[in-house]
């Protein structure tokens, strides 16, 4: 498949479920789902291959709780819904495509539940997989969560990352430190490395009106593609 038929794979599963998600994620190879039997705060995870390797999230769940099967149309320019009661589930449906066309890069896959009810699925990793939660801090180089709203900017909201990372990250994407007091799962999982939220593109999240330009979604997938495919270097949280 094509970046844009992977986009509107993962655009199109339901609404209300994180499983499909899950599953075409465990297809890859040395995937791990982890759950909790309950269906919230479950994840998959994926091991890099590589020694500089990266961590790549984005998140499963989206807040459309009552609908299986979005309503979607494409105008040329943007995805958006025809279902006056439900969006398209770009948040995180998008981000989810991203990391997973990046899979072949060698970095390491984390894809969670829950995020969008306080990040529940970021803190059963900590609360209960303590080495996994030790793991993605210590042999990663850095975070990359793909889950913000908009374009050309990346967050790392209270987290203490050092001015190296972000210039680095400025540097190689031209992209902006935004300034949001919101949080996502990176704000749960980064401990000792640092991290930052990557905009992907949609507008409008959490509402029927929320649509995903796909220039946008385009440029951040080959922006990231062309950054990671390059040798990484380490980044640690300031004290």
């Amino acid at each position: 498949m094509n970046d844009k038929e992977v986009l509107e794979l993962f655009l199109n599963k339901e609404l209300n479920s994180a499983n499909s998600v899950f599953e075409e994620f465990g297809k890859i190879q040395n995937a791990k789902y982890f759950s909790d039997n309950l269906g919230n705060n479950g994840f998959v995870y994926v091991p890099g291959t590589r020694d500089d390797r990266v961590l790549l999230i984005a998140h499963a769940d989206t807040v459309f709780k009552h609908k299986e099967k979005p309503n979607i149309e494409f105008d040329s320019f943007c995805y958006y819904s025809t279902d006056p009661y439900n969006g398209i589930g770009a948040d995180d449906r998008a981000g989810c495509a991203i990391v997973y066309l990046l899979k072949d890069l060698g970095h390491s896959i984390l894809i969670v539940n829950g995020e969008e009810e306080y990040t529940l699925g970021a803190r059963n990793i900590v609360e209960n997989y303590s080495d996994i939660f030790n793991e993605l801090n210590s042999t990663h180089q850095y975070m990359l969560e793909f889950d913000k709203g908009g374009y050309g900017v990346f967050e790392t909201y209270n987290l203490k990352v050092s001015n190296d990372f972000v210039r680095f990250l400025e540097r190689k994407t031209q992209y902006e430190k935004g300034n949001s007091i919101l949080f996502t799962d990176i704000c749960t999982l980064s401990r000792d490395i640092c991290a930052a939220n990557i905009s992907i593109g949609y507008d409008y999240a959490h509402t029927q009106s929320e649509f995903l330009r796909y220039e946008y979604w385009e440029k951040t997938l080959n922006i990231f593609r062309d950054l990671l495919n390059g040798k990484q270097r380490k980044f640690l949280n300031e004290k």
